[in-house]
Order: C-alpha cells, then sequence, then structure tokens
C-alpha cells in the first residue's frame, strides 16, 4: 500500500504542478512549458499502473485490498486536477467573439472600464470585466488577427497581432522567459 500512496501522491504533485510551479520562483519556466506537454499522460500512466498493481493485489489475495481505495481515489483526483488545474483551463482563452451591432442595447453600466482596440480600419471594444476572465481575447480585425491580453499583475491590456502564428492561449502567469 505504500507503493500505491507513494504514486498518488506523485500524481497529484504532477496534476498540480502548473500553479506553484508558475508562482514560485525555485522553478526554471521551461519546466512548465515541459510540464504542460507531459501532464496528462504522466498522470494517466500513473493512474493505468496503480490500476494494474491492485488487479494484481485482488487477483493474489482472492478479493479487493480496501485499503487501496483511498490511494486510488487520490490518483482519480489527480487525473482530474491535470485537466482542471492548469492555465489554460482556469482562463480559457476566447477565440473571435460575436460583437454587438448596436452598442446601445449592450448590458454596459456608466462605470463599465472598457479597452478599445483600433488595428486597421476597425475599432472594438471590450469590457475589462470580461477581459479579466479570459486574459487573452483572439479576435479578427479586417483579414488580421488580433490577440488582446490582460496582464493581473499589472492589470495592463496589450494587443498584439498574431496573424502569422495563430490565436494565442493562456499557458502561464506572473513570470516570463528569460
Amino acid at each position: 500500500m505504500v507503493a500505491l500512496y507513494l504514486l498518488a501522491t506523485v500524481a497529484l504533485l504532477v496534476g498540480t504542478a502548473a500553479i506553484y510551479m508558475a508562482l514560485l520562483k525555485p522553478f526554471p519556466v521551461q519546466w512548465l512549458y515541459y510540464h504542460y506537454f507531459i501532464r496528462k499522460p504522466l498522470v494517466w500512466t500513473i493512474f493505468g499502473s496503480s490500476l494494474v498493481y491492485v488487479t494484481w493485489l485482488s487477483i493474489e489475495a482472492g478479493g479487493f485490498p480496501m485499503a487501496a481505495t483511498v490511494p486510488l481515489a487520490l490518483v482519480g483526483l489527480a487525473v482530474v486536477l491535470a485537466y482542471r488545474m492548469h492555465q489554460e483551463s482556469a482562463f480559457p482563452a476566447v477565440d473571435f467573439p460575436v460583437m454587438c451591432d448596436e452598442p446601445f442595447l449592450t448590458p454596459l453600466t456608466d462605470d463599465t472600464q472598457l479597452a478599445v482596440i483600433e488595428h486597421g480600419d476597425v475599432t472594438k471594444a471590450y469590457p475589462l470585466d470580461y477581459i479579466v476572465h479570459h486574459h487573452i481575447i483572439n479576435d479578427s480585425f479586417g483579414d488580421r488577427i488580433v490577440a488582446l491580453t490582460y496582464c493581473a499583475m499589472c492589470r495592463s491590456i496589450i494587443p498584439f497581432d498574431v496573424t502569422d502564428i495563430g490565436p494565442l492561449f493562456v499557458g502561464s502567469f506572473t513570470r516570463t522567459l528569460t
């Protein structure tokens, strides 16, 4: 059972690593990049290995070992967290939102803050409350794709022309590659 608890601990650490790796300076930002690609396969491998091990224990003992319930549940939780505890899930980017043709019909109040972006001959406005919950809004400005990005740390809004690379998504926060 100790092996199952160790596997569950590793799975939980991997499944939630996107949060603490982005916030703690000792972790190089490159690790967060690699974690993005390995977290799901690694946690699923641990989950599958745990199931195989418990099945083998069940066959050997002639019944399901009840002591394996908690570590299996923890590994299952790690699988869920590997999907839900990543920035791309917490702050999903919005791709090409539908704009209102009649601005006076929108539910904006007098104190609503807007980010107004002009690119080429196109001008669009986005409520700050909307941007804050997504951090990235990819939108088309004529034949160009512009990513409107929001930084919660400095409360800045910066648009980028991303036509050549495609729409952006949230991959990390608080630190940049150096």
